[in-house]
Parts: structure tokens; sequence; C-alpha cells
């Protein structure tokens, strides 16, 4: 909670409860897994009970395909989920990020106030420190960011057509690191998505005992507009009885030898 606002599903997230494994395969070409669970009617504070799928799907020869699926069973409620999946193309134990060069396909970006809450103003990425629609470092202009000490911060696509909400389209591009020779495109049918620094990591420990620190990763967040409950000009995120929420990632893999 976030003085009265619910963030990452509110009281009890998604991502704390049990799933359960609908479908798995193994072997052959494409191999995926398939995790179900049942949202009830006033979980986290939400009206109506929803069934949601999420897939994992990797595809050949270096891809990772994500769907999200959610379905409102009795009463219209609002959904928007998401992945909070760190990257760190050079490695898990290569130290911070802030030399990897990023483009995001983005003109445009949500300005937030002190809270962390969009203001409600749409604002142009032009000439500030959100602007990747030309590849640059990461932290270049990370020190100008005063609030979060790092990138926190919703980007709307350029992209992102209503009109075909199920049609993924490049929303962002990693430059292949120069050490592990990964690169990254990431495919999107969100209309934005949150990128974020890890701004507030400190002294985790995570694979191989390594100690995780800020900047130690960033995320692709893909997902709709932050409070757009309370911004009717935003694009709504209320799904009706019977209607299901799609939302799909794909992590495209390329890597270069130097």
């Amino acid at each position: 909670m976030l003085s009265g606002y619910k963030n990452t599903g509110g009281f009890l997230g998604f991502n704390k409860v049990n799933w359960t494994v609908q479908e798995y395969v193994k072997d052959g070409p494409k191999p995926y897994i398939v995790f179900h669970y049942n949202s009830y009617d006033g979980e986290g504070g939400y009206p109506g009970n929803l069934s949601v799928t999420v897939t994992y799907a990797l595809l050949q020869p270096y891809k990772l395909l994500l769907t999200m699926r959610a379905k409102a069973l009795n009463k219209a409620t609002p959904v928007s989920l998401t992945t909070h999946s760190y990257w760190n193309l050079g490695g898990h134990n290569s130290g911070n990020i802030l030399s990897e060069e990023l483009e995001i396909f983005a003109s445009r970006y949500l300005p937030t106030d002190k809270q962390l809450i969009p203001t409600g103003e749409i604002a142009p990425v032009k000439g500030t420190p959100f602007d990747f629609l030309k590849f640059r470092q990461i932290g270049s202009r990370i020190a100008e960011i005063n609030v979060t000490n790092g990138y926190d911060t919703y980007y709307i696509f350029d992209k992102y057509n209503p009109k075909k909400k199920n049609a993924l389209f490049l929303a962002a591009t990693v430059k292949n690191n120069k050490k592990t020779g990964i690169g990254m495109n990431v495919f999107s049918n969100a209309p934005g998505m949150q990128f974020y620094t890890a701004n507030s990591v400190s002294n985790i420990t995570g694979k191989g005992g390594y100690v995780y620190q800020p900047y130690c990763g960033y995320t692709f967040e893909g997902m709709g507009y932050p409070d757009a409950v309370n911004r009717p000009y935003f694009p709504s995120v209320i799904i009706n009885p019977g209607e299901v929420y799609v939302q799909d990632m794909l992590y495209d893999l390329q890597v270069k030898k130097y």
C-alpha cells in the first residue's frame, strides 16, 4: 500500500500465492510450462473471481515467450499483470548495468509525484533523462533522477495499437554486451512498460552466493497505465465478466562474437 494506493497486487500480490502447474512439456522444440491461479472475490481488495494463467515457453534458438491471460468470471475488475524479472546481460555476477546501452521505442512517459504516483500528465521524453529513443548507456543521465535514485518510469509505447491488442511489436533493444556478446530485443503488446533499474535492491544474496546491490539489473514490466482506475483519460484496465485480459512479452536474445 502507498498512501491508499495499491502497488504490486494490493495486500497480497500474485507473486506471494501458490500457483498450480496446469501443463508441462519438457522436451521437444518448444518446451513450456503453464501455471494457473484462481483469485477469489475480494482477494487483495479486488472485486470478482478471476481465472489466471501464465505460460513460459522456450522458443528456438534463444527466445523466451511469456503469455498472461486472465478471465473475469462474475464481476468487472481491474487487471494489469506484469513480470518483474531482472536482466543483466553481463551475467548475474558482473556488477551493475549502468554501462549497458538501451533503446526504448517510446516518445512519452508518465511523470510521478514524490510517492511515485502518476501526476496525470503525459510528457515527452525528448531532452530529458528519460529519453532512450536512441541508444545510450543506462547510467549516462541516471544521476539526474533524484526522487527514485534511478529509473522507475512508465514509458508509453509508440507502436501500441489498441485495435490490435494481441499483436507483438518491438518495444526495446539492449545492445550486445561487450563481455558476453549477448544482446536482446524485447517485444510486447502492452500500451507501455515500467522500466526499473533495481534502485532499492541492497545486500540481497542470490545465485551462487553473489550479493546484489543497486543497479544490479533492470526490468521491462509491460502493463497498463499505472493509476488508470483514477484517470478516465488513461486506457482502461477494467475487464468485464466473460472478457479475457491478454498480455505477452517476448525476449529475443542474440549472441555476437567479438
